[in-house]
């Protein structure tokens, strides 16, 4: 009895490709959206890679979790603006090489990320000491790249392996101890999700020039930095770390989205640049 009532209240049928529901004489009619192709090789792939990164990155980073609480950090590009930084952070800053940045002799690093694998300078890295340089080396895991870095290769550089999602710009990890790296299409973001983790008062970038120049280094730039969207670590940052500073040295290509402070020297060069605050 309550089954035919519901019926004659309620009636659900299929019709020309669409769904159509009967409730009391009114009619709602509308189009089924297929329903996604699952793709089970890339979800065993994912789940693959973060097995891998839950082994390796359990074992190294939750020892750097709040590390550098009340500390700063300078994370150090290979931009043209560089050179005129001078050392203008007070106090005992830590200090992080992206990639090549490690060349600049007036700097002692703590760290440096690198996930390029360039042939040249590999001696030159393996012998860099700094400040007892910890080498952090991606291992790039997105379709079409090998995730497995040869042994010697690691031992030699005494660097340890650290695993980019196979997401590109995906979302970012809140604990790394446990999940890969988001692959946001540049080195500079493996070290400001390190730098977060270890959450210093305030992080500077210094050398981020985003711009088609060549590096420092005169090596030729060839990242479309136009394509390198800053806004969403902007959000992570505010949203999981609010009491960490992020300010940009010398900014161009970035400025405007954090902090801006700039050197003499560069002020000099770039008399265009008005209400600026000095570093």
């Amino acid at each position: 009895m309550f089954k035919k009532l519901l019926k004659k209240i309620l009636n659900f049928k299929k019709e020309d490709g669409h769904k159509v529901i009967k409730i009391l004489g009114f009619t709602i009619k509308y189009k089924e959206k297929p329903v996604n192709n699952i793709n089970i090789e890339e979800i065993v792939e994912r789940i693959k890679v973060n097995n891998i990164a839950l082994k390796i990155h359990s074992e190294v980073f939750p020892k750097y979790r709040g590390i550098y609480q009340g500390r700063d950090i300078v994370i150090v590009g290979c931009g043209p603006s560089v050179k005129d930084y001078h050392l203008n952070i007070k106090g005992d800053p830590v200090y992080i090489s992206v990639n090549r940045a490690y060349k600049i002799p007036e700097i002692k690093f703590d760290y440096i990320f690198f996930q390029d694998q360039y042939a040249e300078g590999f001696d030159e890295l393996a012998e860099y000491r700094g400040n007892n340089c910890q080498k952090f080396q991606a291992v790039i895991t997105k379709p079409g790249c090998d995730y497995i870095i040869a042994q010697d290769a690691t031992t030699k550089l005494n660097s340890i392996r650290y695993i980019l999602s196979p997401i590109v710009n995906g979302p970012i990890p809140y604990d790394i101890a446990y999940e890969p790296f988001a692959d946001l299409s540049g080195t500079v973001f493996s070290a400001m999700q390190f730098a977060l983790y270890t959450n210093p008062r305030k992080i500077y970038l210094v050398g981020f020039d985003c711009t088609d120049t060549n590096y420092f280094t005169n090596y030729p730039s060839k990242y479309e930095y136009q394509t390198v969207i800053w806004g969403w670590m902007k959000d992570f940052a505010k949203h999981y770390y609010s009491s960490t500073e992020i300010i940009s040295i010398n900014p161009i290509g970035i400025k405007g989205m954090f902090r801006d402070l700039y050197t003499q020297d560069f002020i000099k060069e770039h008399p265009e640049i008005k209400d600026f605050e000095v570093v």
